[in-house]
């Protein structure tokens, strides 16, 4: 299902379910002509990441295109991707999470018929996890 994979994958690129997190500084280092130092906890911003213009052509636009085999926009720079966190800290049940999803939108997609409830808003609170901040409502049919 490589498809859907690549549906989720922009899922997440665009509405992270955290925004970020924590990280002690380890080694000291420059950034941006600062000098940061060990000790110091640094903050990983996957609501900055994401977007940037330099990575994802079109970083406002959902394009599952963009983890296509011939894209591999994410690609270009390490943990340019982060919704399930990266490196060592990459979460441990992700491979579950995917097919989980997969799993679930094959049922769901299979058997209904879907669409928003209308004049809702879908206008998202960043705080605790990324969520629409009146909640969201479908009206379904099954088919």
């Amino acid at each position: 299902m490589p498809y859907p994979e690549q549906i989720f994958c922009e899922i997440e690129r665009l509405h992270p379910r955290v925004g970020g997190g924590f990280r002690g500084v380890v080694k000291p280092f420059e950034f941006k002509g600062y000098h940061v130092p060990a000790g110091w906890m640094a903050l990983d911003s996957i609501l900055e990441t994401h977007p940037i213009p330099t990575i994802y052509l079109e970083p406002e636009r959902f394009d599952p295109d963009c983890f296509s085999p011939q894209g591999q926009e994410h690609k270009q720079r390490p943990f340019s991707l982060m919704g399930f966190g990266a490196g060592p800290r990459i979460c441990v049940g992700i491979a579950f999470a995917k097919m989980e999803m997969k799993i679930v939108a094959a049922h769901l997609l299979r058997g209904y018929q879907w669409e928003l409830v209308p004049n809702q808003s879908l206008d998202s609170v960043q705080v605790p996890p990324v969520a629409p901040k009146m909640g969201c409502a479908f009206i379904y049919q099954q088919l």
